[in-house]
């Protein structure tokens, strides 16, 4: 079985590769924030997120759809599956990191019990994330089988 094949990737160990891209995704997530509270501190708004930022960016667009995207992006460029399902658990993990860091910095903890949101944010980019990384096994291996007819 080659190392490229699809199911190798179900039976190898994550590697360094789906520990960088846990990494830098979980860094774009964080950035993106920091860079809200930049343009929010500039125009006026105080130490919040610039409203440009937060809604079509950060909310609905990393915290929710990109996790299946960047799962099936680290699949095909030499990830895991393991690794591409660890992805979907970024947005939680995110969620819970800036939300500590608000309450570190003095921020009220919101509405809704932090553990609620986190949980939240982690379950809908896993599922994501393991729907998408298992379509794009299923066309691979479909794929294959056509081309090698």
């Amino acid at each position: 079985m080659s190392r490229t094949d699809a199911g190798s990737r179900l039976v190898r160990r994550p590697s360094r590769h789906d520990l960088v891209a846990f990494l830098a995704f979980t860094a774009l997530i964080v950035g993106t924030y920091a860079v809200g509270l930049g343009l929010g501190v500039l125009t006026g708004r105080g130490l919040t997120v610039h409203p440009v930022v937060w809604e079509p960016i950060l909310f609905p667009g990393l915290f929710l759809l990109a996790a299946p995207v960047v799962a099936v992006l680290n699949l095909r460029t030499g990830g895991t599956a393991a690794g591409s399902l660890a992805v979907g658990l970024v947005p939680g993990v995110a969620f819970g990191l800036l939300a500590g860091a608000g309450t570190l910095l003095g921020f009220g903890p919101g509405d809704s019990p932090l553990w609620v949101l986190v949980v939240y944010f982690a379950g809908v980019g896993f599922v994501g994330a393991l729907v998408a990384t298992a379509l794009s096994l299923v066309v691979e291996r479909l794929l294959r089988s056509l081309v090698s007819q």
